[in-house]
């Protein structure tokens, strides 16, 4: 159940980031939401005027849905409501990428400032820490970078061209 609500907020975020969204996936949107609506409804977890029920939301997602109808409620009498309901579900989605792009980043900083430091005081890196270290010069800046461009808006550019350039850095690094 939570692996196929995480993919379908996926999927409807996919649908709802663009900028014109189709109708066809409009009528999808407020299908599917219209399905979940009558779920929660039948399971007590959410009363008929949109507030939570009685009965308690257990999994996060499912409790994360639940919210969203909480929040959009005063908007039930209009024609695009499951949509903003939908919208309400996805909209902490695009700060996630960006979150993973930061947290590479900065730990590809960390870890080259650590081998400057081993550097200083040995005179080479063998074995496990080695490992380590050609890991995360290679991989964090591809995983940064690969977040990075599922994000949106101006951070997107910024958190591409900060992990471009760790990429750059690491070629650097490991062509010595």
């Amino acid at each position: 159940m939570r692996v196929y609500l995480v993919v379908i907020k996926h999927a409807l975020d996919m649908f709802i980031r663009r900028r014109k969204i189709k109708p066809k996936h409009v009528r999808a949107v407020n299908k599917l939401m219209i399905s979940f609506e009558g779920d929660l409804i039948r399971d007590q977890r959410l009363l008929k005027n949109y507030m939570k029920g009685p009965r308690p939301s257990v999994p996060k997602q499912v409790n994360q849905i639940v919210d969203a109808f909480v929040q959009v409620r005063h908007l039930k009498e209009e024609d695009d409501f499951y949509l903003e309901v939908a919208k309400a579900w996805v909209k902490d989605r695009a700060k996630i990428p960006h979150l993973v792009s930061l947290a590479s980043y900065i730990s590809f900083l960390t870890l080259w400032l650590g081998l400057l430091l081993i550097m200083y005081f040995a005179e080479r890196v063998s074995g496990v820490p080695f490992f380590l270290f050609l890991f995360g010069f290679i991989f964090l800046p591809i995983i940064g970078l690969l977040s990075a461009l599922l994000g949106r808006g101006w951070r997107k550019a910024i958190l591409a061209i900060l992990n471009l350039s760790n990429i750059v850095i690491s070629g650097m690094i490991l062509i010595q």
